[in-house]
């Protein structure tokens, strides 16, 4: 979008310019700015994102770095976005790949960074079909930190050299983590208004919001007590409040809640408060897991940094070493379906109250995580 969209207060001086796709990269991207600010405190740094919500999400948490939208990977725009922001380093969150952009920073000797790289095995496919083209472009890259072992052996055969590929982790986790700090289960309460047994469906996409409902409605019915939150992924997209009117069933939005909070369903429709969501549930299913539309899934670390299981789908690819770990020790598993979800969670364990008795192997979660990933 580059300066379609005039962004804050420029660097006077050359800079560290950090791109963050969307929300989650620019929640990212403040945790290395942070620890950025405490080795270089002199280091001017400019932050670019893609989104709409990712730019007010950077306006919102980093009020004091400049925030910009991220230009057209066309010579002429880049041109006159290289006149006005004049980086010494450039750090890519994501895994994109700007020809005309790598090319004008290698030319004008600006290093180029990937940290916190990924693919989906899909996105790795359609990669690979064009190799021939993608190598010259990566290889413009002076270094890329890759989140594990699979996907530094991809990038290795896409033709970037392995010697400079270092196996970093997910700095998501950082952020998780740091997130779960001075957040408890009591302060979070308050903010949704109830205290009876819950669960989430977080990160919903819209292919799975109906069947999600669905089966929140038989589990209501057989729990009476039971809250159920639904927090969409994209809040644009989202075709929850339709999938309520049709099924008549009486619902809550977070953004004009109200006490006595009574109903049992409740539409999370403000960014920023999943992590108190699973703080204060019982259990949580992730979502973008269920089909193949889904991304690969979203972090699974979320709910389990609070201790509580976690279900997931069968697509969860972003995340399977997660996946793998946590349902190892017991702490996650994996549903085709939500019918599976329901049974694995309740049938199978009398009811939501069973959950708190450590049936599943919660407790170790946030130790498991901390430990191996």
């Amino acid at each position: 979008m580059g300066f379609l969209f005039r962004p804050t207060a420029l660097p006077a001086h050359r800079c560290l310019w950090i791109q963050a796709l969307s929300v989650g990269e620019v929640t990212v991207g403040k945790v290395l700015i942070e620890r950025v600010k405490q080795a270089f405190p002199k280091l001017p740094v400019f932050l670019t994102t893609t989104t709409v919500t990712g730019f007010q999400t950077a306006r919102r948490i980093l009020p004091e770095t400049a925030i910009g939208y991220f230009p057209f990977d066309l010579p002429f725009s880049l041109s006159l976005f290289l006149k006005r922001v004049k980086p010494c380093l450039f750090i890519s969150l994501e895994t994109e790949f700007w020809p005309n952009l790598l090319r004008k920073l290698a030319r004008k000797g600006v290093l180029t960074l990937l940290i916190n790289g990924r693919f989906s095995p899909r996105s790795y496919r359609r990669y690979k079909k064009v190799r021939f083209l993608l190598s010259p472009v990566i290889s413009q890259f002076f270094r890329v930190g890759m989140r594990s072992e699979r996907e530094a052996k991809w990038m290795n055969n896409l033709g970037f050299p392995r010697e400079k590929i270092l196996v970093t982790g997910n700095m998501k986790y950082d952020v998780v983590f740091s997130q779960t700090e001075g957040v408890t289960p009591e302060d979070a309460r308050k903010e949704f208004l109830f205290n009876s047994r819950s669960i989430v469906f977080g990160s919903l996409h819209p292919e799975e919001e109906e069947l999600a409902v669905k089966i929140s409605r038989r589990l209501v019915s057989e729990f009476p007590d039971l809250k159920v939150i639904f927090a969409p992924r994209h809040l644009e997209r989202s075709k929850l409040e339709a999938i309520f009117k049709k099924s008549g069933l009486r619902y809550q939005k977070f953004s004009s809640r109200k006490e006595p909070f009574n109903e049992n369903f409740l539409i999370l429709d403000k960014m920023g408060y999943l992590n108190k969501a699973y703080a204060v549930t019982t259990a949580a299913f992730v979502g973008g897991s269920l089909t193949i539309f889904g991304d690969g899934g979203h972090n699974l670390t979320e709910p389990a940094a609070y201790k509580k299981p976690v279900a997931f789908g069968p697509h969860a690819w972003n995340f399977k070493e997660e996946g793998k770990l946590l349902m190892k020790t017991r702490g996650g598993f994996l549903v085709k379906n939500f019918e599976l979800f329901s049974v694995k969670l309740f049938r199978n364990h009398n009811g939501p109250q069973a959950l708190e008795k450590g049936l599943i192997g919660q407790s170790e979660n946030r130790l498991v995580l901390q430990t191996n990933l």
